[in-house]
């Protein structure tokens, strides 16, 4: 027998079928996931704002629905621990949630005396806002137009599919159709691989937002500030999410950067605007910046909202560039100057006495003789 002690009362146990992880809810509203083989820590699971009563691994061991006394049932996915769905379920208490067996199909019941079927799957396809939908007479299929400019048809069928399966189908298929020679492929992702400490890196940025953003907040309604703020020596919310940062080593940023959902990009990237106008570790910041737009282009220029704050940060980031671009060359010149004075003061240059003298002999005048007859 194996004990893991915790760090509050446990709610809620639940084993998942691959007999991989044991997921377990306290009392502070988290819900925390263990290896089962070594009882180590996996994931944190935080969101909930009241503890969770139920909770309920898919067949698949790839999803957990957790339902809560605040009313809200949320969908977690169990390969990085992002969210995939938010769902206010009840007008009571969400007492228990159970998935069907071999699907992503599940059941909550409530305080409120109901019982609801929900799906916990989502239609992805697009790769933009969708803005236009429209539905069969008798539902059997779904037409959705998106900014992507591309209209998707989902039909209705009656056998069951994974969607990770349609996934991979359609993409086998487009590859097929696509004559790529040999060698000419390019890459569109990064050799990356997430690991327990990008994953835990991701975990403290998001920290560091949240108490970020609640100190603006407070300062904004001028209420008192973070407590975690003021213990640190009463650092501004800025400083204090930069230094969360700059303590993840640079081989786990791009990495602990996926793992934020894009509100805490949008987050971020306000952050990343400040650190500009203050002139705050200017390389960093870029990396930040570039690894953000790189990897939540379609998002980031499809929200119009944002568009005040990129043209922000391009005229304070082209700046502040300009400047360390000037300071640089200043510096290089001078590296220059110094050298060239070192050489001058310590070399000296050496001759060959021989050649010297033949040198100086050819180079004598000669000398003319006037005969007058």
């Amino acid at each position: 027998m194996r004990t893991l002690k915790m760090s509050d009362d446990v709610l809620c146990v639940r084993y998942s079928p691959d007999q991989n992880l044991i997921a377990v809810s306290l009392l502070d509203a988290t819900v925390k996931v263990f290896y089962h083989d070594t009882l180590k820590f996996f994931l944190s699971l935080y969101g909930h704002k009241l503890p969770v009563l139920s909770m309920d691994i898919s067949s698949d061991s790839t999803l957990l629905a957790t339902s809560s006394a605040d009313k809200n049932v949320k969908l977690w996915g169990l390969d990085f621990g992002d969210c995939h769905k938010s769902i206010f379920a009840h007008q009571e208490s969400v007492m228990a949630v159970q998935f069907v067996w071999g699907t992503h199909y599940f059941f909550t019941v409530g305080k409120d005396r109901v019982v609801k079927y929900w799906d916990g799957d989502k239609l992805d396809g697009h790769h933009g806002e969708v803005w236009a939908l429209a539905i069969a007479k008798h539902g059997s299929f779904v037409v959705s137009g998106s900014h992507d400019r591309s209209i998707r048809v989902w039909e209705r069928t009656e056998e069951q599919k994974e969607l990770e399966e349609l996934y991979e189908t359609t993409l086998s298929n487009q590859l097929e159709k696509t004559d790529l020679q040999d060698g000419e492929g390019t890459e569109v992702a990064s050799a990356g691989k997430q690991t327990m400490e990008t994953l835990k890196a991701g975990e403290r940025i998001m920290e560091a937002l949240d108490t970020g953003d609640e100190d603006k907040g407070a300062w904004e309604d001028y209420e008192l500030r973070s407590p975690i703020l003021a213990a640190l020596g009463d650092v501004p919310a800025d400083k204090y999410v930069l230094n969360t940062v700059e303590k993840i080593r640079a081989n786990d940023l791009e990495e602990a950067l996926l793992v934020l959902p894009f509100s805490k990009v949008i987050s971020l990237i306000g952050y990343v605007d400040a650190w500009a106008k203050k002139d705050w570790n200017i390389l960093l910041t870029c990396r930040i910046l570039f690894s953000l737009l790189k990897t939540h282009h379609h998002q980031i220029v499809s929200n119009r909202m944002m568009r005040p704050m990129l043209d922000s940060i391009r005229f304070h980031l082209r700046e502040q560039l300009k400047r360390h671009k000037d300071t640089m060359g200043y510096n290089l010149a001078a590296l220059r100057y110094m050298r060239r004075d070192w050489e001058n003061r310590n070399l000296a240059e050496f001759w060959d006495e021989d050649t010297q003298k033949e040198k100086e002999k050819d180079s004598a005048k000669r000398k003319f003789v006037t005969v007058t007859v």
